[in-house]
């Protein structure tokens, strides 16, 4: 039997909210670029997950975990320019 922790049990995970994390088109709502972009900055934190929270279509009842449709993402977070 393995003894050792799996990684995500010692891991530094780190949650974010793609709406407003950053925004790189100056419109007000963020966008996955604005995550993209700050990867590097985030490595420096010492972080070794992303936990997105979800960016699918939805009512918005619970920020989002209410998913309406699994296939699509909420407009404006995907990749600008």
């Amino acid at each position: 039997m393995n003894t050792l922790p799996h990684w995500w049990q010692n891991g530094v995970i780190y949650q974010i909210y793609p709406k407003s994390f950053q925004d790189t088109t100056g419109s007000g709502t963020a966008n996955l670029r604005g995550v993209t972009q700050r990867l590097d900055y985030l490595k420096t934190l010492g972080i070794d997950a992303i936990w997105l929270t979800p960016f699918y279509i939805s009512p918005q009842v619970d920020n989002g975990y209410d998913v309406a449709n699994y296939t699509g993402h909420r407009s404006g977070l995907r990749h600008a320019g």
